[in-house]
């Protein structure tokens, strides 16, 4: 492939394809048919003596950073030891210990024996192998947190782990995905407003009469040409791959309402009385091409005005990229639909992508699977997917 047809390419559209490239490889968080979670029960205790928890604190074999650990596990709602290192780096949390995977990873395992957090792993029916180690707090833990870290309101999800498998991996990725955001917009000067930001908020639908759970959900203030702007995150999983007795119209429909639902938090945290903000991106966390198109679609079908908040990134493409700024691509409705669209449009939240249209090459376009048709300048891929439709137009 000619230097030629690279060439004829916007350095916003090489940006586009080059992460798009990256979704072929799957993100260990995207559900296989099989994937269940397995409790590790031989090391947790089935029922916590409350008198006996008491003497294992005052005689410090629960220590007070054990205790951090935990509140870290409950907000998380559900943590590997990566997040959990992550969480307390971020918030500044008193840890009193290396935050090494495994010096924290030997405290968890104290914490599991003694019933204030539950371990489980990821397992495949019909195999003995195992991957990860997951924690969740249990209620003993909570109430431990409450009493000694003094916040009587902690949100506590206790069902976490009754949810489908698929679900759990999208609060997982979901985990990953904010903090590496929040450290971006940490670095690049947002001041993170705490109080306001939260893995676990709820928020009422008045259409249905129901209270819904957002993954997670930031507020920060970002000084602005002299003037201290408010600016909203939302970061939202999204994956096709779920259960086989989950059909192809209720998983459309339930991504459809959650669409909705965005919408309306976002509205929520603009049009609020006591301090709005001045606007709020939406991330789509997104596991494969078929889902970023699939996914286009639904919003273009449903509220197409997420499109003017909303970036698309996914677990593959940090991991290749590892900088946030770099690893986003977004759309914009069009004369004949939606089109990409310019991925920096939140660069004062996140950085400017000083790597744009350098990572695209021919090796990248042969990944894709595109012929080119210069004199036309024009292109196809054998997947006869979204992203590229309105390509042919050009």
């Amino acid at each position: 492939m000619s230097s030629e047809f690279l060439e004829k390419w916007s350095d916003l559209e090489k940006d586009f394809l080059y992460n798009i490239s990256l979704l072929e490889e799957k993100s260990m968080y995207t559900y296989r048919e099989g994937d269940y979670f397995h409790v590790q029960s031989k090391a947790m205790r089935n029922q916590v003596d409350y008198d006996v928890l008491s003497h294992r604190v005052m005689t410090n074999v629960i220590r007070e950073h054990d205790i951090w650990i935990t509140k870290v596990v409950t907000e998380l709602v559900i943590a590997t030891t990566a997040t959990i290192i992550e969480y307390i780096k971020l918030y500044g949390i008193p840890v009193m210990v290396r935050l090494e995977e495994d010096i924290i990873k030997n405290r968890l395992d104290i914490l599991v024996r003694e019933g204030l957090v539950k371990s489980f792993v990821l397992k495949q029916e019909g195999s003995d192998e195992s991957h990860g180690t997951y924690y969740v707090s249990t209620l003993a833990g909570v109430d431990t947190v409450r009493r000694h870290c003094k916040v009587p309101r902690l949100t506590y999800d206790k069902n976490i782990m009754s949810e489908c498998t698929s679900n759990i991996l999208l609060r997982l990725v979901g985990n990953k995905i904010s903090l590496k955001v929040l450290n971006a917009m940490q670095d690049n000067g947002c001041v993170l407003d705490h109080e306001k930001s939260s893995f676990l908020s709820t928020v009422y639908r008045k259409e249905e009469e129901r209270k819904e759970k957002l993954f997670c959900v930031v507020e920060c203030t970002k000084e602005v040409e002299d003037k201290s702007k408010r600016y909203g995150v939302i970061v939202e999983p999204v994956s096709y791959s779920v259960e086989k007795w989950k059909t192809e119209k209720s998983l459309e429909d339930d991504i459809k309402s959650r669409l909705g639902f965005i919408n309306q938090a976002v509205k929520n945290l603009t049009e609020r009385e006591e301090e709005p903000c001045d606007d709020v991106a939406v991330i789509f966390v997104i596991d494969s091409k078929k889902c970023s198109d699939r996914l286009s679609n639904s919003i273009y079908e449903r509220c197409a005005f997420l499109f003017e908040k909303s970036l698309f990134t996914a677990d593959a493409i940090l991991n290749v990229n590892k900088v946030v700024n770099e690893s986003f691509f977004a759309y914009k409705i069009g004369e004949n639909g939606f089109e990409i669209a310019d991925d920096g449009k939140f660069s004062v939240l996140f950085g400017e992508n000083k790597k744009k249209g350098k990572r695209f090459t021919s090796e990248t376009a042969k990944k894709l699977g595109f012929t080119a048709m210069l004199s036309e300048r024009a292109c196809h891929s054998s997947d006869n997917d979204i992203t590229f439709k309105y390509k042919q137009q050009l």
